[in-house]
């Protein structure tokens, strides 16, 4: 099986793109410019789907009949989530390119970069990472996790993003409320245990505590103190800006364990979903490999 730095040659491989039209960065000229620079890489087996929602499970339906062996998926995370639940350590590979707000799993893998920087610098020197995830029933997630009711904050960040700051405002302060009656107690693997409001759990591929092949989670318990800071929140769990807050609990485990009153909701990779009031979160350390450019693997 192909390891993480194992270079490969996208020209003799099958190679497919879809692009949703619907994503903020998916221009009109956008599925003639990937078709230009697939060909111009030398691409022969090449494949571009482009369209709207409603096309999209079509087209990764003929993805999956045709076997390929790259899949480039341009469009928000909800698409890329989509995308890379078709992939496997086996193929296809996997190239998400960042076309929406959040950008979780682009970012993580290429740095904050437009997708057609993302993609030319890829094809001119591809190589293979290696990505891990976590697993809740059959729903997955490869950067970070977080769950409480704090993450319903979600909503106020997409009224900011139209504009409607005092709505935003509105619902972050509703959902601070929420969260404060709502506590979810956890188990990090089998030594730490206790009880909070929000927990993270973050993947090795954005734990700056953890090697990119270890094993584990890095998984953080907390309590969020005010509005602004809960508007924050997605980002901050990505990313581990709480990190160095004396009063996170964190630890590292391949197992969690929480447990609540009422339902646990839940952000996965920046896309919101609603979970029982028992959850366990599992380390898968191999879901599928990345393309991404050389450099973004040499020491920096």
């Amino acid at each position: 099986m192909a390891s993480t730095g194992s270079r490969i040659d996208l020209t003799t491989l099958r190679v497919g793109a879809i692009l949703n039209t619907a994503s903020g960065s998916c221009d009109p000229s956008a599925e003639t410019e990937v078709d230009t620079y697939l060909e111009e890489a030398g691409i022969a087996l090449r494949h571009v789907w482009c369209g709207g929602p409603d096309e999209l499970a079509g087209y990764f339906a003929e993805a999956k009949e045709l076997k390929l062996d790259v899949l480039i998926v341009l469009g928000g995370d909800g698409t890329i989530r989509s995308a890379a639940e078709l992939a496997t350590p086996e193929g296809p590979y996997l190239l998400p390119l960042p076309g929406g707000t959040m950008n979780v799993l682009p970012k993580a893998l290429y740095g904050d970069k437009p997708w057609r920087e993302v993609l030319l610098e890829t094809l001119e020197h591809p190589v293979l990472r290696n990505v891990s995830s976590g697993l809740v029933n059959d729903e997955a997630f490869y950067v970070s996790a977080m769950f409480g009711a704090s993450t319903r904050i979600a909503a106020a960040r997409e009224a900011i993003r139209t504009g409607a700051v005092g709505e935003a405002l509105t619902i972050a302060q509703n959902v601070l409320s929420e969260a404060t009656t709502q506590k979810v107690t956890y188990e990090f693997g089998k030594k730490v245990s206790g009880e909070a409001e929000t927990i993270a759990v973050t993947c090795p591929l954005v734990s700056s505590a953890l090697h990119a092949e270890e094993a584990v989670f890095e998984a953080a318990a907390f309590n969020i103190p005010g509005v602004i800071e809960a508007l924050g929140l997605a980002a901050s769990a990505a990313f581990g800006k709480w990190r160095d807050d004396a009063n996170v609990i964190i630890a590292k485990a391949d197992t969690v364990r929480l447990t609540s009153d009422t339902a646990i909701p839940a952000i996965f990779d920046g896309e919101q979903v609603e979970l029982s009031n028992d959850v366990r979160i599992e380390f898968k350390p191999q879901a599928f490999k990345a393309v991404v450019p050389e450099s973004t693997l040499l020491p920096q």
